[in-house]
């Protein structure tokens, strides 16, 4: 079995958590799965070892619940390729949240890293509705203390399961862009000086002018568009409010991006 404890800041609170942890870890050889496990795959019960393991949990705070934004579980074997996928290039089923859905049996992105386009659940919309993750797993940091929250043998009783309809979109986006998704910024402004300085000295970003000119007024306008990478993103909407409340802003996402500090076209024709 499996535990996941969240931080707290008493120490001893955390230690108790933990030898839980540990007491449940050993109490599941006696469950029935690990029995029928045992069983199945006629292993000696004399000849088991077992060991206890502890590792950090991956992730980020999204209010009070934690987990990644994607986890894996990768097989080195293709036992059932797809079109021109081979057997050595292995497989990886890809979800939103914590690792456990996927051991568990959730439905998850199933993808071949050679071939991260060919993705099967997603050639159809039938196919996607049915076959692919519609809510996730998360780690609760503050359970609710009006309920029952002791430490149980249940290894997902800390867990909460989450819906979401965007999920397998969004694993898929990851797949074919990678996490280097960026967003694009058309900005119109009276004080576009002011706003241009300040992106090239602090952000140290590249920054284009435009001339425009408005269709109903007739003024002309210089629009300020600038890509960054998303970390960056909530810099940029900083300095364009504090330099001009009133500026006018279309924000977009950009997947494909060739160009210094981005993808180069010629590795991209290979």
């Amino acid at each position: 079995s499996t535990y996941m404890i969240p931080y707290v800041e008493d120490k001893y609170e955390r230690l108790a958590m933990l030898s839980d942890a540990i007491k449940a870890v050993y109490a599941s050889v006696f469950y029935r799965s690990s029995k029928d496990y045992m069983t199945a795959t006629s292993n000696i019960i004399d000849q088991e070892k077992m060991a206890v393991i502890l590792q950090e949990v991956v992730g980020e705070q999204h209010d009070t619940r934690y987990y990644p934004t994607i986890s894996g579980v990768a097989r080195s074997i293709n036992y059932y390729p797809i079109g021109d996928e081979r057997p050595e290039e292995g497989t990886v089923n890809l979800a939103l949240g914590l690792g456990k859905y996927i051991v568990d049996g959730g439905r998850s992105l199933r993808v071949c890293p050679a071939h991260p386009s060919q993705v099967l659940q997603m050639s159809e919309m039938d196919i996607a509705l049915k076959e692919t993750q519609t809510h996730f797993l998360a780690l609760e940091l503050k359970p609710d203390t009006s309920q029952h929250t002791e430490f149980r043998v249940d290894d997902g009783f800390n867990l909460r399961r989450c819906s979401s309809v965007g999920v397998t979109s969004f694993v898929f986006d990851l797949v074919l862009y990678g996490r280097d998704g960026a967003k694009l910024f058309y900005i119109i402004t009276d004080h576009h000086q002011n706003i241009t300085e300040r992106l090239l000295l602090e952000l140290d970003i590249g920054v284009t002018h435009i001339q425009g000119q408005g269709a109903f007024s007739g003024k002309e306008k210089t629009v300020i568009m600038v890509v960054v990478k998303k970390p960056i993103s909530p810099k940029v909407e900083e300095i364009v409010r504090e330099e001009d409340p009133d500026a006018f802003m279309i924000i977009t996402d950009a997947t494909e991006i060739y160009g210094e500090g981005y993808k180069s076209m010629y590795s991209a024709k290979l």
